[in-house]
């Protein structure tokens, strides 16, 4: 087979779009019991899902809606059993403290992107329940996400690979950063998800992270940085369909969790900020690579064409 490197960073030797793979099972356990474990997770899935979009777009009690999202969807339906939160400079145990800097209403928080359920974590760590979630496309425009659905939909399939994938989301294009006082934005700068073990390089024509202040200048804000790493099989680097992905996850067996650091970045002058050094903060002094500039939202379509070509990329 044809092999090709233009996907492997040259300095780390990570392939950020290469999906990472499971354990094989033996022939029992993929075509009977994970078979029979979807059937008895899917009605309970439903279930489940229709007392959340009740508790969450209609009595808007957001204590309930956690519940029910973290504890019956999450661990029990998808095995994902832990979200950790930490915040840079503040001891595990001091849990009040850590509690004070979680992402609050009027909060911009940067994050790395690599699971549909990126931003179901975020909103349960988050203490504002008006949250929206902003993804750059690869024109650089802000695309809004208003419902965890769309989100989680758009992560699995989408990815902004094609051009018309822009138009699938809920809440359209940002036009005014004014547009979000009095919530918490949620920003996944990469446009795109990865395998968690990197951070893109920038999308060239990224948006300017000083227009947040100058259209927010009457309602002061807080800029945070979350840096994500999550358990491998989370990852979307690829897209999937939402019932492939939404199988793989109920019939998971190994346990699953979220790790999200916390960079309250008030020292630093939005003014000179830039996303090369943001990117740096979340890489988490290390733990998840920065990798070149060949590697962004701009190359993964060509990756993903050589993909379902079949041929084999290191």
């Amino acid at each position: 087979m044809e092999k090709f490197s233009d996907w492997r960073d040259k300095a780390t030797g990570i392939s950020p779009f290469m999906p990472i793979p499971k354990p094989k099972n033996s022939i029992l356990i993929n075509n009977i019991v994970k078979p029979i474990t979807f059937i008895l997770k899917l009605p309970i899935l439903i279930i489940f899902s229709i007392f959340f979009i009740i508790f969450n777009n209609i009595l808007l009690i957001k204590s309930i809606r956690d519940f029910f999202l973290f504890n019956l969807i999450l661990k029990l339906i998808f095995n994902i059993k832990d979200i950790e939160v930490i915040v840079e400079g503040i001891k595990k145990s001091n849990f009040k403290l850590i509690n004070d800097k979680k992402p609050e209403i009027n909060d911009i928080c940067i994050l790395n992107y690599s699971s549909p359920f990126d931003a179901i974590a975020f909103s349960l760590i988050s203490k504002s329940n008006k949250i929206v979630y902003l993804l750059s496309d690869k024109n650089g425009n802000l695309m809004k996400f208003n419902s965890l659905f769309n989100f989680f939909k758009f992560t699995a399939f989408n990815q902004n690979i094609n051009d018309e994938d822009s138009t699938t989301c809920d809440g359209g294009i940002l036009k005014d950063a004014s547009e979000l006082k009095g919530k918490t934005v949620c920003v996944f700068f990469e446009g795109t998800p990865s395998n968690n073990k990197s951070i893109l390089y920038p999308n060239k024509n990224l948006f300017d992270i000083k227009n947040f202040k100058s259209s927010t200048e009457s309602s002061p804000f807080t800029l945070k940085l979350v840096s994500i790493t999550c358990s491998p099989y989370l990852t979307t680097p690829l897209p999937k369909t939402v019932g492939k992905y939404l199988y793989e996850q109920m019939v998971e067996s190994s346990p699953c969790g979220y790790k999200m650091k916390i960079f309250e970045e008030t020292s630093l002058d939005i003014n000179k900020l830039t996303w090369l050094q943001i990117r740096e903060k979340l890489s988490n002094s290390g733990k998840l690579k920065l990798v070149g500039s060949e590697l962004s939202i701009e190359s993964k379509k060509i990756f993903f064409d050589a993909f379902k070509k079949g041929k084999k990329i290191n």
